[in-house]
């Protein structure tokens, strides 16, 4: 996990759980366990349409002082007891809708500052601790630590970030495009490990080739339905016109998309293997 510790002036009024369990409550997506006036809670945020998320402890854990390793201490902060862990885990575009949604949150906490416990002085030369927020610099500092973690991890299918980020326009725009479009059917897409290449593939699953639905931006179509399934590659659809102006997707006028689905070669399914989005990178 990557990890953003929060502070606050020394000399400013002292925060309770209740304030900052409040500032938390205003975001969509998150929930806290516990109850109200717990001296601890622990939390997740998710945003349902990409799936990106968070954890967070709100308090102080119940766990036995270490007095051999206290926490670091910065002079003139303190801890305001909000730690945020971002999974290092996923593309890139997931840490990006975190601290999208962290920054909703920040204006709730004045004077309340996020330190990442992987880069912790703001310029060379200047004494550790907190400093402005700054969320290109965070997300170089997450995306170096997810490719430390990985590293090792040899197995670790990679996505283009050309397709990737399309995966991520679909999914932020999915829902306003299928209110503009009620007519079509807005699959959900996500990855599939190529056995073959070792590469992590966006796909969408095609339940039923008869059925009009929009064609999202991705590499894969997996047909599950209808006389035969399998895997097609989306170029043997590059010819369907009809572009839907959003979702980075298209309509293709739906006879013609069934007779591409019909005629276009298959691939067979045992190919390939779903991915959670924990599972790959970009």
């Amino acid at each position: 996990m990557s990890t953003l510790i929060y502070f606050q002036g020394g000399d400013d009024r002292r925060l309770d759980t209740g304030d900052i369990v409040e500032c938390l409550e205003s975001l969509p997506g998150m929930r806290l366990d516990g109850r109200t006036g717990d001296a601890y809670r622990q939390g997740e945020w998710r945003d349902e349409a990409t799936g990106a998320r968070f954890v967070c402890d709100v308090g102080e854990p119940p766990l036995e002082e270490d007095p051999m390793h206290p926490p670091t201490a910065y002079d003139g902060w303190r801890p305001i007891g909000l730690t945020v862990h971002l999974p290092l885990a996923g593309p890139h575009w997931q840490a990006v809708e975190v601290l999208r949604a962290l920054e909703q949150v920040n204006p709730l906490l004045p004077g309340c500052l996020a330190l990442d416990t992987e880069d912790t002085i703001a310029n060379d030369g200047e004494a550790p601790g907190p400093f402005a927020w700054n969320r290109p610099r965070l997300l170089v500092s997450w995306e170096r630590q997810r490719d430390q973690r990985v590293e090792g991890l040899a197995t670790m299918p990679r996505m283009d970030r050309g397709d990737s980020v399309l995966m991520w326009r679909y999914r932020r725009e999915r829902a306003l495009a299928a209110a503009a479009h009620p007519g079509r059917t807005w699959a959900g897409i996500f990855a599939l490990l190529d056995r073959e290449t070792g590469a992590a593939r966006s796909a969408v699953v095609c339940a039923d080739p008869g059925v009009a639905m929009a064609l999202p931006p991705v590499d894969l179509i997996a047909v599950a339905g209808g006389d035969a399934p399998g895997v097609i590659e989306s170029e043997h659809l590059a010819g369907l016109a009809g572009a839907a102006g959003i979702a980075a997707a298209r309509l293709p006028d739906a006879p013609a998309m069934v007779r591409a689905l019909a005629n276009a070669p298959r691939l067979a399914i045992a190919r390939f293997a779903a991915l959670d989005d924990a599972d790959w990178r970009d």
